[in-house]
């Protein structure tokens, strides 16, 4: 097992490009990794930008950190539940909206998680 799997808490920086989040993390080997399929819009909720799609929230920012684990922890805000597997990636809502999370969530996980608990703040 890697260093990764061991983390309890993991934080990656994310970054605004071509109105989607992205994110790159040298741990796992990942270059601007996009949050595609309803995840960029969930994690504009997480800030407080409204709307159905990116290209129309009023964007303040274009940098973000997350902190998610598998296990709650003081301060995260939001909670996905997983729903289930498509294409090797997994869908989790938070009640109201849906987003699949690719492969690349076993990165961080040996398993998908019942839950993920998150925490998204705006990078100032």
């Amino acid at each position: 097992m890697d260093t990764v799997h061991k983390n309890v808490l993991h934080q990656i920086h994310l970054e605004k490009k071509y109105n989607t989040w992205v994110f790159t993390d040298p741990r796992v080997g990942l270059v601007d990794e996009p949050f595609i399929m309803g995840m960029s819009e969930i994690i504009n909720k997480a800030l407080g930008y409204y709307g159905n799609y990116v290209w129309e929230l009023p964007i303040n920012g274009d940098e973000a950190d997350m902190i998610f684990s598998s296990s709650p922890f003081p301060g995260h805000t939001h909670v996905l539940e997983r729903e289930f597997e498509e294409d090797g990636g997994l869908w989790y809502t938070t009640g109201e909206d849906r987003g699949w999370l690719c492969p690349a969530l076993f990165l961080y996980f040996e398993e998908a998680p019942e839950k993920i608990y998150v925490q998204v703040k705006e990078t100032k």
